[in-house]
């Protein structure tokens, strides 16, 4: 995770400064508790959702809150792009 935070803090600074959700998935296994409430204390400042992908457990809920905040995002204007088009033909036989 601090690897990943340090990436984007280097080559995304933009990206790194939004709000983070972290989904803290095998909430199904042993011991996923006690890893939860370390992550809890040591990343404060970011929403954190157990989840199961196995069970399904908290998936609605994580769903629900990545919904909430794209309408919540400001809508950009769509980004001029050119196009480039090839036309591809079938060259004639050559005959000698």
């Amino acid at each position: 995770f601090r690897a990943l935070t340090r990436e984007l803090e280097e080559y995304a600074p933009k990206l790194a400064r939004r709000p983070r959700i972290i989904a803290a998935n095998k909430m199904d296994i042993a011991g996923a508790q006690a890893n939860l409430e370390k992550l809890r204390r040591a990343q404060p400042e970011d929403e954190i959702f157990p989840i199961s992908a196995v069970t399904g457990l908290g998936l609605d809920t994580l769903l629900h809150r990545l919904c909430e905040l794209v309408e919540t995002w400001p809508v950009q204007e769509p980004v001029n792009i050119t196009r480039v088009i090839h036309q591809y033909r079938e060259e004639e036989p050559f005959t000698i």
